[in-house]
């Protein structure tokens, strides 16, 4: 396990230079790059890195909503950048450059051992909710990826059965055998395992079949388009067929209206994320909106 998102003591040694607006940074835009180049980045790798070095990265938890019940039976969390000099800072910035790097797993560890820790603070208002937590087919390529995953959740003392480990393609993976292995060897431990089988990925996804995943994730984008274009509906709809025929469980993202969950509703999704009720919060705010869910989600139900 590295110590590099635990380190707190280190003061930052010299200013940031880049040619970005501040007021760009954790926005949906950015500002062309110098240069011309078309998927550059505001934030250059080892600035990230001494970002979690820094102890500054924190998962934020959107709740997973049971579409039939309205009950809340798990939470996802999602990693943000408290940068010192530019806030909130959203991980469309920082992803990329870490997976094109090879860093990404240094940050799936950070947001991991918080997310254990977080179940903890589940425990203690009585909840027994699980955690999912990305993580890339790329990170899952190093042969001890099982074993730092391990060690995370472990020094919580948390039972593994309280992670949802979510597999999410990134690019090309260097080694699939070794992300195999270490998915049983994880599945073995007790971790459950969720799956997004479309977009550039779905090759490798193939192979991943011969894991037994307990979710199938829906990506957003069927999910917001399913109710104006008949091929995202179409998709959707087979997905959670899918789901249903293999015997796990479906979970929707990016549910932004009441149309969007009624139509989840009809077509027998099982779970729901999204703006509809609750955008990703950070663990104070989340803790307060699971105190309030029991009355608020009657306005939702009605």
């Amino acid at each position: 396990m590295s110590h590099a998102a635990m380190h707190t003591t280190k003061s930052r040694s010299k200013p940031y230079a880049r040619g970005y607006r501040t007021g760009l940074v954790g926005s949906r835009q950015q500002e062309r790059p110098r240069g011309g180049e078309a998927h550059a980045y505001p934030f250059i790798v080892d600035e990230i890195l001494e970002g979690l070095e820094h102890d500054e990265f924190e998962p934020y938890f959107q709740p997973k909503v049971d579409i039939q019940t309205f009950q809340v039976t798990g939470t996802e969390a999602l990693a943000r950048w408290h940068h010192p000099q530019f806030g909130l800072v959203r991980p469309h910035v920082f992803l990329e450059p870490l997976e094109r790097a090879g860093r990404g797993a240094l940050l799936t560890r950070c947001i991991l051992t918080k997310a254990a820790r977080f179940c903890r603070t589940l425990d203690h208002a009585g909840r027994a909710d699980t955690v999912a937590v990305n993580i890339s087919l790329r990170s899952l390529a190093d042969p001890r990826f099982a074993d730092d995953v391990l060690a995370a959740v472990r020094s919580e003392g948390l039972d593994p059965r309280r992670i949802v480990l979510d597999v999410v393609y990134s690019g090309r993976t260097p080694d699939l055998d070794s992300a195999i292995d270490n998915l049983v060897r994880l599945h073995a431990e007790g971790f459950a395992l969720s799956i997004d089988p479309h977009g550039d990925g779905y090759a490798a996804m193939q192979r991943l079949t011969v894991i037994p995943f307990a979710e199938l994730k829906i990506d957003q984008f069927f999910v917001t388009y399913a109710g104006n274009h008949d091929a995202a509906r179409e998709i959707l709809a087979s997905s959670i067929a899918m789901a249903r025929r293999l015997g796990i469980q479906s979970v929707a993202e990016g549910v932004e209206s009441r149309g969007t969950w009624n139509l989840l509703s009809e077509l027998g999704c099982d779970f729901a994320q999204g703006h509809y009720f609750a955008e990703p919060m950070a663990s104070g705010h989340y803790m307060e909106w699971l105190r309030l869910w029991p009355e608020a989600r009657f306005s939702y139900s009605a």
